[in-house]
Protein backbone atom coordinates (compact mmCIF):
# COMPACT_ATOMS: atom_id res chain seq x y z
CA UNK A 1 0.00 0.00 0.00
CA UNK A 2 1.48 3.36 -1.00
CA UNK A 3 1.57 6.31 1.36
CA UNK A 4 -1.09 8.11 -0.70
CA UNK A 5 -3.42 5.10 -0.39
CA UNK A 6 -2.75 5.05 3.35
CA UNK A 7 -3.60 8.76 3.64
CA UNK A 8 -6.84 8.21 1.70
CA UNK A 9 -7.76 5.29 3.99
CA UNK A 10 -6.85 7.40 7.05
CA UNK A 11 -9.19 10.16 5.83
CA UNK A 12 -12.02 7.64 5.36
CA UNK A 13 -11.58 6.25 8.89
CA UNK A 14 -11.38 9.68 10.51
CA UNK A 15 -14.35 10.89 8.43
CA UNK A 16 -16.50 8.12 9.94
CA UNK A 17 -15.36 9.13 13.44
CA UNK A 18 -15.99 12.84 12.78
CA UNK A 19 -19.47 12.05 11.46
CA UNK A 20 -20.26 9.89 14.52
CA UNK A 21 -19.01 12.63 16.86
CA UNK A 22 -21.07 15.31 15.12
CA UNK A 23 -24.19 13.14 15.09
CA UNK A 24 -23.89 12.42 18.81
CA UNK A 25 -22.93 15.88 20.09
CA UNK A 26 -24.30 18.24 17.42
CA UNK A 27 -27.31 16.53 15.82
CA UNK A 28 -28.82 19.78 14.50
CA UNK A 29 -25.82 21.07 12.56
CA UNK A 30 -26.95 22.30 9.14
CA UNK A 31 -23.65 21.27 7.50
CA UNK A 32 -21.30 18.30 7.37
CA UNK A 33 -17.60 18.44 8.13
CA UNK A 34 -15.63 16.94 5.27
CA UNK A 35 -12.00 15.79 5.31
CA UNK A 36 -9.90 16.10 2.16
CA UNK A 37 -6.18 15.92 1.58
CA UNK A 38 -3.65 17.55 -0.69
CA UNK A 39 -0.14 16.39 -1.49
CA UNK A 40 2.82 18.67 -0.94
CA UNK A 41 6.58 18.19 -1.36
CA UNK A 42 7.16 16.81 2.16
CA UNK A 43 3.72 16.37 3.69
CA UNK A 44 0.15 15.50 2.92
CA UNK A 45 -2.12 18.22 4.31
CA UNK A 46 -5.45 16.94 5.64
CA UNK A 47 -8.04 19.72 5.55
CA UNK A 48 -11.24 19.94 7.54
CA UNK A 49 -13.93 21.73 5.52
CA UNK A 50 -17.29 22.88 6.85
CA UNK A 51 -18.25 26.56 6.89
CA UNK A 52 -14.51 27.28 7.01
CA UNK A 53 -11.41 25.42 5.94
CA UNK A 54 -8.75 24.54 8.49
CA UNK A 55 -5.85 22.13 8.69
CA UNK A 56 -6.69 18.94 10.56
CA UNK A 57 -3.17 17.46 10.46
CA UNK A 58 -0.10 16.85 8.35
CA UNK A 59 1.17 13.40 7.39
CA UNK A 60 4.78 12.89 6.31
CA UNK A 61 6.09 10.39 3.75
CA UNK A 62 6.75 7.82 6.51
CA UNK A 63 3.13 7.97 7.71
CA UNK A 64 3.66 9.97 10.90
CA UNK A 65 0.85 12.35 11.89
CA UNK A 66 1.75 15.91 12.92
CA UNK A 67 -0.44 18.65 14.40
CA UNK A 68 -0.47 21.86 12.38
CA UNK A 69 1.62 24.81 13.57
CA UNK A 70 -0.24 26.92 11.03
CA UNK A 71 -1.89 26.53 7.66
CA UNK A 72 1.32 25.75 5.81
CA UNK A 73 3.54 23.87 8.26
CA UNK A 74 3.38 21.14 10.91
CA UNK A 75 4.70 21.34 14.45
CA UNK A 76 8.35 20.44 14.78
CA UNK A 77 8.46 18.92 18.28
CA UNK A 78 7.16 15.33 17.91
CA UNK A 79 4.64 13.36 15.92
CA UNK A 80 1.20 12.46 17.30
CA UNK A 81 0.69 9.02 15.84
CA UNK A 82 1.05 6.92 12.75
CA UNK A 83 -1.33 6.29 9.88
CA UNK A 84 -0.67 2.53 10.06
CA UNK A 85 -1.85 2.44 13.68
CA UNK A 86 -5.05 4.34 12.89
CA UNK A 87 -5.74 2.05 9.92
CA UNK A 88 -5.14 -1.06 12.03
CA UNK A 89 -7.01 -0.03 15.20
CA UNK A 90 -9.42 2.72 14.18
CA UNK A 91 -9.99 5.99 16.00
CA UNK A 92 -12.35 6.69 18.88
CA UNK A 93 -15.11 9.16 17.89
CA UNK A 94 -14.65 11.27 21.03
CA UNK A 95 -10.91 11.61 20.39
CA UNK A 96 -10.84 12.69 16.77
CA UNK A 97 -8.59 15.64 17.61
CA UNK A 98 -6.06 13.73 19.72
CA UNK A 99 -5.61 10.66 17.45
CA UNK A 100 -6.27 8.21 20.28
CA UNK A 101 -7.01 4.79 18.89
CA UNK A 102 -9.74 2.38 19.89
CA UNK A 103 -8.47 -0.14 22.41
CA UNK A 104 -8.59 -3.66 20.95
Amino acid sequence: MTIEEKVAKFCEIVQVAVDAYAKEWYPNLPYRTELIYTKGRKYFKVLRKDTQTSVYCFIDQEGFIWYPAGYNAPTKNFHRGNVDTIIAKGIHPNNVNSFQTVQK
